[in-house]
């Protein structure tokens, strides 16, 4: 599997660097969990604080079980690898590490609704083929009894990377290239990506072990590039529909169309929005909310003429050459077309979205442009040639949590340097 190493290391440097968070409460939001400074964090309810400080190299895909009493996520090791790990909900409880086989790097991890964890390890692949045949199983995290329900082709192979640390923490927050892998439990089946990159869907029928494609294969010999790939999956509330992107390839800018897939039936409805589509969440009554963005000009726009110039002289290329970026959130009603702008800023990305318990908050993460990063490259106060694990990049476009109500309320920011953020159940 060495034609992956390079994709899946990258990746989890990225995910494994992480802030000291600091949670301000301003904005009104129900308990969740998110880490901060590398410790996975209570904010709110009973008993707010550190759940568990372990030493590692890295938090990722972080779930609740479906009573809001568990937690379960995977854990990298030093040698990038994932460890299965469940933790009760409360501070200072020990995390209890699964005896599972090694989940395979990218794949989250989630719950069924009766409290088994899903998760995907590898299974038998030629070794000249670029399709990894994986393997889903299911784990009762207080037995510890395992089984295999299914197997599926993945499409492994992806590379490439980011100077960028607004990407990094963008990564971080979704996945690579901002297309988080798929693993969703439904009564239709197990969705779950097709490719390590995040593109292509399919939906494994657990009681046939059929594995249906969703859309255009990209890992099928017939696949055609030219009708595009569903990516970003997410399933609605009552399980029967799942909103996904369609991403077709093109220059300047790929083209990004809003899909609805009927699960039962497997049809698949086009949704009209007023801008491309990046992150999907559901909201209540069958609406979705999307962000967007747009380029807004050079980082050279946010540098003093004598930044651009120093930092071309650093960098070796002009700051025109890096983006910045406006982005918003808005919310679309399927069944009327209605389409309404719910928040907009300067910056470069927005992470996460959720819908709060209250039915009209929705909570997002927030990733600042480059201008913090540029101006310390042409002051000279950030020296990335030594910052080797990219920490110092980073606190310059922290991942930050904002809650905006649906109601044309204020935005209210609710801490810094909170990442992968899951409000409790």
């Amino acid at each position: 599997m060495n034609n992956k190493r390079p994709l899946w290391i990258f990746m989890l440097i990225a995910l494994s660097l992480t802030l000291i968070g600091s949670v301000h409460a301003q904005g009104s939001v129900q308990p969740f969990v998110a880490v901060s400074g590398g410790q996975l964090t209570l904010v709110g309810g009973a008993a707010p604080g550190v759940i568990v400080s372990p030493e590692n190299v890295g938090l990722t895909s972080i779930v609740w079980s479906p009573d809001g009493s568990q937690i379960a996520y995977l854990l990298t090791q030093p040698d990038y690898s994932y460890k299965l790990m469940t933790v009760s909900a409360a501070a200072g409880a020990t995390p209890v590490a699964q005896n599972t086989a090694t989940p395979v790097s990218g794949f989250p991890i989630t719950y069924t609704p009766e409290g088994q964890i899903v998760f995907i390890t590898e299974g038998q692949t030629p070794s000249d083929s670029f399709v990894m045949m994986v393997q889903a199983n299911l784990l009762n995290p207080q037995t510890g009894e395992q089984q295999m329900v299914g197997t599926f082709g993945f499409g492994v192979g992806c590379g490439g990377g980011s100077m960028s640390p607004a990407d990094w923490q963008l990564w971080t927050e979704t996945g690579f290239g901002g297309s988080p892998l798929v693993l969703s439990w439904t009564r239709y089946g197990l969705l779950h990506s097709t490719t390590c990159g995040g593109s292509g869907l399919a939906l494994l029928n657990i009681s046939t072990g059929t594995d249906i494609p969703l859309g255009n294969d990209p890992i099928a010999a017939n696949s055609d590039p030219s009708l595009g790939y569903l990516m970003r999956a997410v399933v609605s509330p009552d399980g029967e529909r799942v909103a996904t992107i369609r991403h077709q390839y093109q220059e300047p800018r790929p083209i990004q169309t809003l899909v609805l897939i009927d699960l039962a039936s497997g049809a698949q409805t086009d949704v009209v929005t007023t801008a491309y589509p990046e992150q999907l969440a559901w909201g209540a009554d069958g609406t979705l909310f999307y962000s967007i963005m747009e380029a807004a000009g050079g980082l050279d726009s946010a540098l003093t003429p004598d930044q651009a110039q120093k930092f071309e002289q650093i960098q070796g290329f002009p700051a025109s050459q890096l983006l910045v970026y406006s982005v918003g959130i808005r919310q679309v009603n399927p069944a009327t077309g209605e389409d309404r702008l719910l928040y907009s800023t300067a910056a470069s990305a927005i992470g996460r979205m959720a819908l709060a318990a209250d039915g009209q908050t929705l909570v997002f993460s927030q990733i600042p442009n480059l201008n913090l990063w540029g101006a310390g490259i042409a002051d000279g106060t950030l020296d990335i040639a030594n910052d080797f694990s990219g920490s110092t990049q980073r606190a310059t476009v922290p991942i930050t949590l904002y809650t905006t109500p649906l109601n044309g309320g204020v935005v209210q920011l609710v801490g810094s340097g909170l990442e992968q953020f899951a409000l409790h159940p």
